[in-house]
This record gives C-alpha cells, structure tokens and sequence, in this order.
C-alpha cells in the first residue's frame, strides 16, 4: 500500500472542493476537531473507521512536529539576529558606515515576525472535514490531506524566506566587517 506522502501530488477538479465544504472559521478549533471525531464514529465499515482516524491523527502529529521544527528554526534566527545587531552596534562604534547593514537587519527581522506570525497560525489550524456518508469519505479525507500539505509548504516557504534574510544580513555584516574604516590623518 502507497503512503500519502511518497505519492505525487493529486489535483482534484475544483467542483469536488468546491462541495466538501470543511469546517467553517467561526466554530472554535476544539469543537471542529471534536465534531470530526464524532462523525468518524457513524463510518459502520470498521477498517474505514480505523483508516481515517489515523489518517486524523498523522495529521495531528505531523502538525505538531512540523511546527516545531519550524519554531525551532525560527528562535535560531532570532538569536543569529540578535548577534548580529550586537556586532552592527559594536561597528557603528567603532566608525563604520552601517547603513546597509541595519537596512538588511530591519528586513531579516520583518521576515522573521512573519514567519512567526505564520507558524503560530499553523500550530493553531485543525484539520476537521464533513462526513456526510461513506460514498464521500474519500474525497472528504483527501481534501483534508491536501489542504494540511498545502499550508505546511505554505508555512515552510515562509520561514525558508525569512532565513534567506538573515543570511543576506550575515553577509552585509561580512561585508562591513572585512572593510577597515579609514581614518583620515590630522595635519
């Protein structure tokens, strides 16, 4: 049997995700999730039930594993930058033009928060369709599935950004670092 993930992406016509409609956004995460689980119930074929609520709960823990990683990346910025700016500081002190540097440090950190914005509003989604029968258990998972891959590469894409930035501001520090101020001498 093939896993979800070693399969190539599937594309579903628009009109079939256009009718599984998934949770709406006003309803609290919880009460999704729990709803979800009680629909999962009424599948009378066993084997169906077992599969979707392990495909529920891959999903879950894939969430819960992905964003961590990725928060984990992110704090690693955080302290990249941090250093960063303790060196910009050190260099403004010293007579360097730090203009370019502090331009690319306000980007890394603009991308950074965004990122973070961005995981924290992954950590917080669920994944929780309509079952309305068994006929249209199979689309109705497989919207689901494919909408969680679709925000994790969304969300990854986001923190990938961010850390571009913060290397385009180690290498503006590089830059600077390797330049030596000239000091002009007093007649």
């Amino acid at each position: 049997m093939e896993t979800m993930a070693s399969s190539p992406a599937i594309t579903k016509p628009a009109s079939i995700m256009m009718k599984l409609p998934l949770a709406t956004a006003n309803i609290d995460p919880t009460t999704k999730l729990k709803n979800f689980r009680e629909q999962i119930q009424t599948i009378k074929d066993a084997r169906k039930k077992t599969i979707v609520e392990k495909i529920n709960n891959r999903i879950t823990s894939s969430n819960t594993k992905l964003t961590g990683k990725m928060q984990n990346a992110i704090d690693r910025m955080n302290n990249v930058l941090a250093q960063i700016a303790t060196k910009e500081a050190s260099l403004a002190t010293s007579g360097s033009n730090t203009t370019s540097l502090k331009t690319a440090l306000a980007n890394a950190k603009i991308a950074v928060a965004g990122a973070q914005t961005a995981v924290d509003t992954q950590k917080a989604k669920t994944y929780a369709g309509v079952i309305t029968d068994e006929t249209t258990l199979g689309s109705v998972i497989s919207t689901l599935v494919h909408q969680f891959i679709q925000d994790i590469q969304l969300t990854h894409s986001q923190v990938k950004n961010a850390k571009m930035a913060v290397v385009a501001a180690m290498q503006e520090l590089v830059k600077i670092s390797t330049v030596t101020p000239t000091v002009t001498p007093s007649i």
